[in-house]
């Protein structure tokens, strides 16, 4: 079996794919705090987790934030009101409620895609809101008001006819009727029937309680603890009688949460965390990173291994009993030469060193099967705010006495790093001795498994070519093997009508359980669905759906014909839940100083409905200059539902906006900001001219509700050894505020030399509101900081990471010398 012919001018070389997820240990004790980014500066009141992924933040101003990933990316959801909220609480993924200043009720019933406010009839604030279940739940606060619902929040009325003349702090309930409350300075009040009845005790005594107690938690109907003003109070007998726990240094204590008999947090000013393992006999400090000065308003913990605490000024922190790793799969490296010299290069952008392995597979064709070194290999420590250059022959593969070619059907390789670090990212340099292939980014993977199926589109791959041999590579990190199928779509110019050419999907056999597969398009594909080469008749291309049955399943497309590469670009995601319409995507960075400029965007719509496209097209230009907005959203008609659309930049944008080429005087490039009226919209670009391709890359995403600012990217790894160096980091700024930009510089070592931070962060001027920058790499970077080229003596590269003072910036950077174009990647959000 033979998928590469053997006259082949050029050594194909494909390594994409970065993916990341959180190894955890079992032991409590080996647990570890790290600050997560929050996106915003807003005072954080309360948070509340389903699962280890999925949880909100609530805060002032109207703030609620969510993640899915635990809280690698928290993002800000729409909320219609702008009082601080104070608690928030779900009853399962997707009822949730939150309350605040002024009687404010919030309800979702879509895990907070969308919030409505109930009728409280309160114009007091409430404080603490808690759900038993999807219809039952209380909301107290200030002046003794109590609020009870049995329908979901559709109707909020007293429990009890009792009129109380304290305020309330917060509720929390074992069960439907057994129920515990906070009132005034020390009084704990007590429910057995729901609420309709409570037991007011009297105030505990100052050698129980030395201030108010501000936060209650039961972990079943005996056993709780109340923390408050300089206190920590426990009880094993339902709240009838309460004990002090002794702790220091004496502090506000806000919130506390058991995880089982042994195991409680509380958290309050100052940055405090406080923890016991033994029930309370004995509180000890945890550290968090967070700055000392920062007061702490609430805790959750999922299980023992997660947990999150939040507080003033944005601050999140996140407990987990792992050292918080990264994995990174480097996938598919052709290894067929003697010459070959691709390299892998990352960046820890956590303030935490990580010793790194790596492990690594064959991909062969065909039937066979996987094979894997027995141990992972050692490669040393990445350093704290650093990078590393790692060079794939010698620092891996003779180490591992891997020959080459290691297969012997010019199968490839998949490379699966384990970093012990939070947070780091990686890209891939794909050359040989004689030419580069790309820059490559990568991107992540869930941080936990679901039940899958995976469903990832590979987009836009040319066809007109006899010996169309390209390839599509599906790693699998999961424990679970999954069988995979493909749908295909003809890719049609954009007056044509897209078709699938499938009438059921192809089945391609079984991924296994940590494994990799490598799929031949014309042969594995094409040939079996009957689908002659060319498949269009103008250029026209395809686009491929593959669902999986197993999650978190990451893949590439290597693209080339019988003469040439034309790129290697991963493989993108549609989202198991669909999300809101539209989409916006963002193709950055196309050269356009080429009056047979041919380059195309692909778009593919996955859901069942059809979506009006429409197109706004911005002048990239140089820091210096003013950009400009080219004539008004463009029109570009529908994307029909379950169906790819192929749109030539030229003759479809450009063309009937009148924008001639070259378009600037100075090389400089054009932003592209496409709004589909469709959910999960994914795309790509295919940048060439009419002499070669210069690489396909996936389309940015710019989400629908604003993350916050600053936006940090990484541009990884531009090779600098050549004195005309001309490569390009273009920004683009969606938002409709204006942010500074600055970058800090490391030089990119190899494995044994220690990075260096060169200079201080150097300012950039500014990214006006909607608009994009073009920012040269020598001229307007290295030279300010007077970094001469080559700025290592043996191929290293660079690492630039840009802090944008606005919210979701995309970037990508175009890599080339005064000779050649080395691809088009996209910067890397952190």
């Amino acid at each position: 079996m033979h998928m590469y012919p053997n006259h082949r001018i050029f050594s194909v070389i494909l390594l994409t794919l970065l993916i990341g997820w959180t190894c955890v240990a079992q032991a409590w004790a080996q647990g570890v705090w790290n600050r997560q980014n929050s996106q915003t500066t807003t005072d954080l009141t309360s948070v509340f987790f389903v699962d280890a992924n999925t949880g909100w933040i609530a805060g002032k101003s109207g703030t609620i934030l969510h993640t899915t990933n635990g809280g690698a990316l928290w993002q800000t959801q729409n909320v219609p009101t702008t009082v601080d909220l104070e608690s928030i609480s779900f009853a399962n993924a997707n009822q949730g409620w939150a309350v605040g200043d002024s009687g404010v009720i919030l309800h979702t019933e879509n895990g907070g895609i969308t919030w409505s406010l109930q009728t409280s009839g309160l114009l007091t604030d409430l404080k603490s809101v808690f759900f038993i279940d999807a219809t039952t739940g209380w909301a107290a606060g200030s002046g003794g008001k109590l609020l009870k619902t049995t329908s979901g929040g559709n109707l909020w009325g007293p429990p009890t006819s009792r009129v109380f003349f304290i305020d309330f702090n917060s509720i929390f309930f074992t069960d439907a009727s057994i129920g515990h409350l906070l009132g005034g300075l020390t009084n704990i009040l007590d429910t057995l029937d729901g609420g309709s009845l409570w037991t007011v005790g009297r105030p505990l005594p100052p050698e129980i309680s030395q201030g108010p107690l501000n936060s209650i938690f039961f972990l079943d109907t005996t056993t709780g603890w109340s923390v408050g003003d300089n206190s920590i109070v426990k009880t094993t007998t339902g709240g009838v009688f309460w004990q002090r726990q002794e702790f220091t240094p004496f502090t506000l204590l806000n919130s506390v949460f058991a995880v089982d008999t042994n195991n409680v947090w509380t958290v309050g000013s100052g940055a405090t965390i406080l923890r016991t393992s033994d029930g309370g006999a004995s509180w000890n400090t945890e550290e968090s990173g967070i700055p000392l000065g920062t007061e702490l308003n609430s805790v959750f913990f999922v299980d023992s291994d997660d947990g999150w605490a939040v507080g003033e000024e944005g601050e999140i922190a996140h407990y987990s009993t792992g050292p918080g790793s990264t994995v990174l799969a480097a996938n598919f490296m052709n290894g067929n030469s003697a010459l070959f010299n691709s390299r892998v290069y990352l960046f820890n952008s956590s303030s935490t060193d990580g010793e790194i392995t790596v492990h690594v597979f064959t991909l062969p064709t065909g039937d066979d099967a996987a094979l894997s070194t027995t141990t992972p290999l050692s490669l040393g420590t990445l350093r704290a705010r650093s990078a590393l250059n790692i060079k794939l022959v010698e620092d891996i593969l003779v180490p591992l006495h891997v020959s080459r070619p290691y297969t012997t059907d010019n199968g490839n390789l998949a490379l699966e790093f384990t970093i012990q670090a939070p947070d780091v990212q990686g890209a891939a340099q794909v050359f040989s001795s004689n030419l580069a292939f790309g820059t490559y980014s990568l991107p992540q993977i869930p941080t936990a498994f679901s039940a899958g199926p995976t469903v990832l589109v590979a987009n836009f791959m040319n066809g007109n070519d006899t010996a169309f041999g390209s390839d599509i590579y599906l790693l699998n990190p999961s424990p679970s093997a999954g069988n995979v199928a493909v749908r295909v779509f003809t890719l049609p110019l954009k007056d044509d009508i897209a078709q699938e050419l499938t009438t059921t999907p192809l089945a391609l056999g079984t991924l296994d359980a940590r494994s990799a597969l490598n799929i031949k398009l014309a042969k594995d594909i094409l040939t079996p669905l009957q689908i002659p080469l060319p498949y269009t008749t103008d250029g026209g291309n395809l686009t491929l759906e593959f669902t999986i049955q197993a999650a978190g399943v990451r893949g590439a497309a290597q693209v080339f014909s019988s003469d040439f590469a034309y790129g290697t670009y991963p493989l993108q995601e549609i989202p198991a839940t669909a999300s809101e319409a539209p989409t916006v995507l963002v193709s950055n960075f196309m050269n356009g100083n080429n009056a047979v400029f041919n380059s195309r965007i692909y778009l593919f719509n996955p859901s069942l409905i059809a979506g009006n496209v429409s197109v706004r097209v911005f002048t990239l230009p140089r820091l210096t200059v003013t950009p400009q907005v080219l004539g008004t959203p463009l029109s570009l008609g529908s994307l029909e539902a379950r169906s790819a659309v192929n749109i030539k930049l030229v003759e479809d944008i450009l063309i009937p906006l009148g924008i001639t080429t070259p378009y600037t005087t100075d090389g400089g490039n054009m932003t592209l900001e496409f709004t589909i009226q469709a959910a999960d919209v994914r795309g790509a670009a295919q940048v060439f001219s009419s002499d070669i391709a210069f690489g396909t890359y996936p389309l940015q995403e710019v989400p629908a509700i604003s993350a916050g600012s600053p936006t940090v990217l990484t541009a990884n790894f531009v090779n600098g050894n050549d004195s005309s160096l001309n490569s390009r980091v273009y920004l683009f700024n969606p938002s409709q505020a204006a942010g500074n930009i600055t970058v800090r510089v490391f030089t990119l070592p190899r494995l044994t030399v220690t990075p260096q931070v060169l200079g201080t962060p150097l300012s950039l001027g500014s990214l006006e509101a909607r608009s994009a920058v073009n920012i040269k790499l020598v001229e307007d970077i290295l030279i300010p900081l007077g970094i001469t080229t080559p700025y290592t003596t043996d191929g290293g590269n660079l690492t630039l990471e840009f802090t944008i003072g606005a919210a979701n910036v995309r970037g990508a950077a175009l890599v080339f010398s005064s000779d050649f174009a080395f691809g088009t990647y996209p910067l890397q959000v952190r």
